[in-house]
């Protein structure tokens, strides 16, 4: 099972400023960028639940197996700010995304800063993917949203629940922010500019904590709101298998997994016709997780544990995916080229359970 608040492990070091965006390099403000190759999301976040009880920070990341929590300083306070900004009580958790890097030690992780910060229970934890995109905003009173991503920029509204999409443009300036102002002439001439200032901003009605504030100027019509970077595809890593990490967390039949591009054409080829089987034995399944760089995912056929089983596993370091089926009991294992994949502890005891006489 995923790692929820569990005992810490290790000390983990949080070094906590007020909450901004990407450290640019900001060319001269009339300098415009249409290329995506200078896309102005730049970083992956870590993402987890922290909770606070008895004096004591803990905080699980998305994915991680169960007991690998670790403790967390809190030495300015920024987190008993986030648990009141989103009115939450610290012993039941927020979700949180913060940057930050693994210390020379590699016993504790220093963290720079708080990108984002929720309240659990509201649909968006673990279980929902990092967005595939450049940035996502919103605001309230009247509701919109924008998403931009390199093929374009997309605005809803309860008018438009589907949204209109205009060309991807944005120019940086000399304080930092983000600028994105493009126009679409059918069906009819509109114009859009969103700018993005890397500073802490709350959402007026969930409380949730984003690391930019979004002012957008729709057809000369000013709205104000939150905005948060995501990751676009591609920049988890150069393995293909890297893709994985937007999903550590989230369920497979949630956001379709076994579909998605990273896997679907593998996994037909991998299994052949025993995909009907490996579905059927994941009808009652884990998170995504991730343990010591191994993706992996543990079913069973529904009323089948023990006999009905599946383990799925991808590898990005040998560019693996393994996946292991009990069927009616016996075991049939398909393996990528041959290779094997180191198990997780999880999958080990699980499958000593199964073959148990």
């Amino acid at each position: 099972m995923p790692c929820r608040n569990t005992a810490a492990a290790l000390p983990l070091l949080l070094v906590m400023v007020a909450c901004g965006g990407p450290a640019p390099v900001a060319p001269p403000p009339e300098q415009a960028a249409t290329e995506p190759a200078t896309s102005p999301a730049s970083s992956v976040p870590l993402r987890g639940i922290v909770a606070t009880s008895q004096g004591v920070t803990t905080f699980c990341e998305c994915g991680a197996p169960s007991g690998q929590a670790v403790s967390l300083a809190d030495p300015t306070g920024e987190l008993a700010k986030a648990y009141a900004s989103v009115g939450a009580n610290p012993a039941n958790g927020i979700y949180i995304e913060l940057d930050g890097s693994p210390a020379v030690d590699g016993k504790t992780l220093a963290l720079t800063t708080l990108r984002r910060a929720r309240a659990l229970g509201e649909g968006i934890a673990c279980d929902t993917p990092v967005f595939e995109g450049e940035f996502v905003a919103s605001g309230n009173e009247p509701f919109w949203a924008v998403e931009i991503r390199e093929d374009g920029i997309t605005f809803r509204s309860p008018e438009e629940p589907n949204g209109r999409t205009y060309p991807y443009a944005f120019t940086r300036t000399e304080t930092g922010s983000v600028v994105y102002a493009t126009k679409i002439e059918k069906p009819a001439v509109s114009t859009l500019e969103v700018s993005l200032e890397p500073v802490r901003c709350s959402d007026s009605m969930s409380g949730e904590l984003r690391s930019f504030k979004a002012h957008v100027v729709l057809d000369g019509k000013k709205l104000e709101g939150c905005a948060r970077a995501g990751v676009p595809n591609g920049e988890f890593g150069s393995a293909p298998l890297d893709e994985l990490n937007r999903f550590t967390g989230t369920y497979p039949r949630t956001v379709h997994l076994w579909r998605e591009p990273a896997l679907s054409k593998r996994l037909d080829a991998l299994l052949g016709t025993s995909m009907r089987e490996f579905l059927e034995n994941m009808k009652v399944q884990s998170p995504l997780m991730k343990d010591h760089g191994v993706f992996y995912v543990t079913g069973n056929k529904p009323h089948q544990g023990g006999v009905d089983n599946a383990f799925f596993l991808a590898d990005p370091a040998s560019d693996t995916l393994v996946v292991i089926l009990f069927v009616k009991g016996s075991r049939h294992d398909f393996k990528e080229g041959g290779r094997d994949v180191a198990l997780p502890a999880e999958i080990a005891t699980m499958i000593g359970n199964v073959e148990k006489p």
